[in-house]
């Protein structure tokens, strides 16, 4: 008996990844009883994200037609949600599975412009079923339009992996903060910086990950005169996040401030 065939529409994928790509990959090797393939884009050539949509779509219609597909995958409401959604208009019978692990800020005018792509194509419309990673974004896939059923289901992660080793907390003076996740807006890193200047001076940030607010960030920290108390590491891949974690018996872990309170900060 065949496998149940998933078609998978994703505008990034190894070795160029974030967080969403890692689940999807995380999935798929668990789900040995499906068989998947994946329609991606070179994200180093702008064109090709550019006009995923149509390229994607086209290679997905030859693909089904020789090999029937039983579900469509978009990750995310971006170009793979667009490219999903026009297949879902050419073969209505196919369910399509749209995933959100949106990262950035969802309230933000540049990503209000973004949107009206998604709206134009019907993206939140179409889908059959939406999985989201969080009920804030269950929210807004029903600001967007969505109807059909929405299901939360938050990253996994491996907790026996994130252990500290080593002696106690109590014989290292020295206490770092570690911050992984993109150089974004959302997620507060002039507000942590900021909060440096007002902890003990034994205490030290490290920052991994890249993103468009590196430079922005950086002047900070050198406006504060924090630089020798920050360290800028650019992105690693997931697996070695670990060791840092882990070295020089680490015991302080700060993977993200929050959403809400950095807004809060910037209302008040």
């Amino acid at each position: 008996m065949s496998r149940p065939r998933i078609l998978i529409f994703s505008l990034a994928y190894f070795p160029f990844v974030g967080g969403a790509e890692v689940a999807v990959k995380e999935i798929t090797d668990r789900l040995s009883e499906y068989e998947f393939e994946i329609i991606h884009a070179d994200i180093r050539n702008f064109w090709s994200k550019y006009f995923y949509p149509f390229w994607a779509y086209r290679r997905a219609v030859r693909q089904h037609r020789e090999k029937n597909y039983d579900l469509v995958w978009a990750i995310m409401a971006n170009q793979a949600g667009m490219a999903a959604a026009r297949f879902k208009r050419h073969f209505p019978a196919v369910p399509f599975l749209l995933t959100l692990q949106e990262g950035d800020d969802l309230n933000s005018f540049g990503y209000r412009l973004r949107l009206l792509f998604p709206r134009f194509f019907r993206v939140f419309h179409l889908a059959d079923h939406i999985q989201v990673i969080s009920n804030y974004l269950g929210g807004w896939a029903r600001q967007m339009g969505a109807t059909c059923p929405i299901t939360v289901v938050p990253n996994g992660v491996d907790l026996s992996s994130f252990q500290v080793l080593g002696s106690s907390v109590q014989e290292k003076k020295e206490k770092i903060i570690i911050h992984t996740g993109r150089l974004v807006r959302k997620n507060g890193l002039d507000t942590l910086i900021e909060s440096l200047r007002f902890l003990n001076p034994e205490i030290k940030l490290q920052i991994l990950g890249g993103g468009v607010e590196e430079k922005i960030l950086k002047l900070e920290a050198r406006s504060y005169h924090l630089e020798a108390r920050m360290e800028f590491i650019d992105h690693i891949p997931p697996v070695q996040v670990i060791s840092y974690l882990n070295q020089n018996n680490f015991h302080l872990y700060l993977m993200k401030v929050l959403y809400d309170l950095n807004y809060q900060f910037h209302m008040e």
